[in-house]
């Protein structure tokens, strides 16, 4: 029987981008999916956004304030999919994204757990006409990467759903780099985690993010303990961990600063 596929999309107070990002998503070149969408509670203008999107896919779902990792779990356990596509509810896909990530999956089945690569934008930056990007369909493995970073973007991600049942969906504890954690855990029940190098998400930075709006502090705190978990996942290398402080300074700079090595880290995982 065919993978049935279902995108999922959790929303909380993100009425500026929501409406075309979903529909960057219903306009896909793949139409055959269904598309459920949580709402984590949003009190400005998000709902008022999702009404105007009138199509038979889509199932928006009214979860209250209950967190983003119970979101994407009321998502995905909602849905039928044997296969589950995340599009964050701030980012942008472009038309051919399903198409490509289904084609890899259909021609490379031992891959459970496919991203893409991505274009960083600015909040500044508006995207009304996506248009495909070049580069390669390629595959490759990221797995080793996560001892140091997250490089997966989870905006882009396709992944089986027997597999995230396998690790009991996201971290319901944590409150942030929900997605980092998963794929760690991912790894410890010894899967690996693919990219295809051909950009198919728009990726937008902006200053109303988790990690940019508050809690900075706590954020940093976690991103260290997923990284020192995904380095013991490698078989706790001394050496790696020497790279955690480093890591933990850099999540301190200012935004500014930050973004501008970000982006200088993305064009380096893009060749």
């Amino acid at each position: 029987m065919a993978n049935h596929l279902s995108v999922i999309t959790t929303t909380y107070n993100a009425e500026q981008y929501v409406e075309e990002s979903i529909r960057s998503i219903l306009q896909q070149t793949h139409s055959d999916f269904e598309y459920v969408v949580v709402d984590d509670g949003s009190n400005d203008g998000t709902l008022a956004r999702l009404e105007n999107l009138n199509d038979p896919r889509l199932r928006v779902i009214l979860g209250g304030r209950i967190g983003r990792s119970r979101a994407l779990n009321l998502a995905w356990q909602s849905s039928q999919g044997t296969l589950i596509a995340i599009q964050d509810a701030d980012d942008l896909a472009f038309p051919d994204r399903l198409e490509v990530q289904l084609q890899i999956m259909k021609q490379e089945p031992h891959i459970a757990v496919l991203a893409a690569s991505q274009i960083l934008i600015n909040e500044e930056e508006e995207y009304s006409r996506l248009v495909p990007q070049g580069g390669t369909v390629a595959v490759r493995d990221m797995t080793e990467y996560l001892q140091h970073f997250n490089p997966i973007s989870h905006t882009s991600l396709l992944i089986k759903r027997s597999v995230l049942e396998a690790v009991y969906g996201y971290d319901e504890n944590l409150e942030c780099v929900v997605d980092w954690d998963l794929y760690v855990r991912l790894v410890a029940r010894g899967f690996r985690v693919y990219e295809c190098k051909k950009p198919l998400v728009l990726k937008r930075i902006h200053r109303h993010q988790y990690f940019e709006a508050k809690n900075r502090f706590s954020y940093v705190v976690t991103c260290a303990k997923i990284q020192a978990k995904a380095i013991s996942c490698f078989g706790g290398n001394p050496l790696r961990f020497t790279w955690l402080m480093p890591w933990f300074v850099y999540r301190l700079l200012p935004r500014n600063f930050r973004m501008r090595l970000r982006f200088t880290m993305q064009k380096f995982l893009d060749k």
